[in-house]
């Protein structure tokens, strides 16, 4: 492992699988600040093989928070929620891990035409709750919107059963057929 990153913590990741019920997995990650995302270097806690490389665009974080130790917990901890639903806690972290990593992400909220990488998988997770009737077609839009940038509301249609963007006259979706309301 590179020698390249800001800060190691623990990582608790809380995702929800296809019946609704929270998963949550713990293991070590090396996090990496950038100008637009989050890097995580994940590594087992037990057995210490790679677990991969995930990246959180800015753009997908509804929010942020630190929990300094308390009584609830001993350690300090970074709360990040995406727009997706998913939670991430980074565990063990100080205060100026948290203050950089914050600071970064205020400073691309002010200034998010700073960059062109949009989270393909993130596109995709929403394209699948707008499928699944978990997010309207105005949420989907506003996603898609902030997630691609500067794209005309109006003119945006999206296939209610496969979330495949539609042309203003379809009257059918090419992707699987649906009927346009």
């Amino acid at each position: 492992m590179s020698d390249n990153y800001d800060f190691k913590c623990r990582i608790l990741e809380i995702r929800r699988n296809w019946r609704g019920a929270d998963i949550e997995h713990i293991n070590s990650a090396y996090v990496t600040i950038h100008e637009d995302n989050i890097e995580l270097r994940k590594k087992g806690l037990v057995i210490k093989s790679e677990l991969g490389t995930t990246n959180f665009y800015y753009n997908d974080i509804s929010s942020m928070t630190y929990d300094k130790p308390g009584l609830f917990h001993t350690t300090s901890n970074i709360n990040i929620n995406l727009y997706s639903g998913e939670k991430f806690v980074l565990q063990k972290v100080k205060v100026e891990n948290y203050e950089q990593l914050h600071e970064k992400w205020e400073a691309f909220k002010k200034n998010p035409q700073k960059t062109n990488n949009v989270s393909s998988d993130s596109l995709l997770k929403y394209a699948e709750l707008y499928k699944e009737d978990l997010i309207t077609e105005e949420e989907f839009k506003a996603i898609k919107q902030k997630l691609i940038g500067n794209l005309s509301e109006d003119s945006i249609k999206f296939c209610k059963n496969c979330g495949l963007e539609l042309s203003e006259d379809s009257k059918f979706c090419s992707g699987c057929g649906t009927k346009v309301d």
